[in-house]
């Protein structure tokens, strides 16, 4: 649970050797700051994933970015990615974490990320 007023930081552990985690969207490895078109060769799924863009559940970040939420609405999610040094809730709910990807799409995304979140204030 995260309350409102409080401060957090939130935190992708890293792996042995010092490496960012990773998860896969489909057959694309990444971690938890996502990826973009200009990350990866796509081919011929170019012009579909350009298409989908405005469809990811947070459209502002990169596809499979690690992002937190408060609850399930739609305004209270926010970017995390690897690492979120300070973060002040504005109301208080259930802390929900997810890739940033299409609704529907994540049957093909294998992987998990270990996350974890400190309460910074009092």
């Amino acid at each position: 649970m995260i309350d409102k007023g409080r401060s957090y930081k939130f935190n992708v552990e890293k792996t042995l050797d010092d490496k960012h985690q990773q998860w896969f969207d489909a057959s694309i490895a990444s971690d938890a700051n996502g990826w973009d078109r200009n990350d990866v060769s796509l081919g011929l799924k170019e012009v579909v994933i350009a298409a989908m863009i405005p469809f990811k559940r947070f459209p502002n970040a990169k596809w499979f970015s690690l992002i937190g939420s408060i609850g399930t609405e739609k305004e209270d999610a926010f970017l995390i990615g690897s690492e979120l040094t300070h973060f002040t809730a504005s109301k208080s709910g259930e802390f929900c974490a997810y890739a940033n990807d299409l609704p529907r799409y994540y049957g093909n995304n294998p992987g998990e990320l270990q996350l974890t979140v400190q309460c910074i204030s009092p």
